[in-house]
């Protein structure tokens, strides 16, 4: 986020010097490499909520499994 922020200020900054300089052609190279870096960023985050999601539901159905097994074998201790 910092260099996206740090890009528009510095352009802007150029912009009311004058003509276009050096420095707001870098500031535009960053402010491209910042929001491509942000939704590279965003994009991981997302697939890294998909896969919690699947790890708690795989641990929810185990948790099941054995609360079941478990309810199993004591029922069938209270019946003999």
């Amino acid at each position: 986020m910092h260099p996206i922020l740090y890009s528009i200020t510095r352009f802007v900054l150029e912009f009311f010097r004058g003509e276009l300089s050096t420095s707001q052609y870098i500031s535009i190279v960053l402010f491209i490499g910042g929001v491509v870096l942000l939704g590279f960023i965003v994009r991981q985050g997302r697939q890294g909520d998909r896969q919690s999601v699947t790890k708690l539901r795989v641990r929810r159905r185990i948790k099941r499994k054995r609360l079941n097994l478990l309810f199993k074998k004591e029922t069938n201790i209270l019946q003999t």
